[in-house]
Order: C-alpha cells, then structure tokens, then sequence
C-alpha cells in the first residue's frame, strides 16, 4: 500500500513540476526531496506511536508478571529501543523504492 502511495505521488509530483516548464533534472531532484520529506514525516509519526504503545504493553505485562526481570527490563529503557524495529524495517523496506 505504501509503495502504491509513494509511487503514485512520486510521479504526480514530477509530472506538476515539469508541467510547470521546470528542467527534467531538477524536477527529479525536487521529486525525490518531496517525497524524502513525507516519507521520513510519516515514519516519525509511526515510530512516535508505535512507542507509545509498545512501553505501555509492555509495562502492563511486567507489571502483570511475578517475574522481576521484566522489571529490570522497564528500567533499562528496552521497549524504547525496541519500539525502533519497526519503523527501521519499513525504512528499510521502502528506501529504494524512494531514490528508484
């Protein structure tokens, strides 16, 4: 799905700019700011509210457990590192299809 949306307004925006009498290397190289911007804009909101999420599960169960290392692991921040994975394998995922 992302990949249709990025594909579809990366070829609605090089198509604007060059309608508009712009060189063909510049429209490529506004294209690709552009959708650099909305891309990298959406993957900090997604990563903000996967965080969000992520530390409150995960508070929830340690405190559900009897268990103390989930105690440990809620002190030492690892759900905040962790809530990073996702939005890293998107980026990953989706970074050539950017600079295609």
């Amino acid at each position: 799905m992302i990949k249709k949306i990025l594909l579809k307004y990366s070829h609605w925006f090089q198509d604007y700019f060059t309608s508009n009498g712009l060189n063909i290397e510049l429209c490529k190289i506004l294209n690709i700011i552009i959708i650099g911007i909305l891309f990298f804009g959406f993957i900090y909101v997604f990563d903000k509210i996967i965080k969000s999420i992520v530390i409150k599960l995960f508070k929830y169960f340690s405190s559900k457990s009897k268990n103390t290392f989930d105690d440990y692991l809620v002190l030492s921040n690892f759900p905040r590192y962790i809530s990073h994975t996702i939005p890293l394998f998107i980026t990953w995922h989706y970074i050539p299809i950017l600079f295609k």
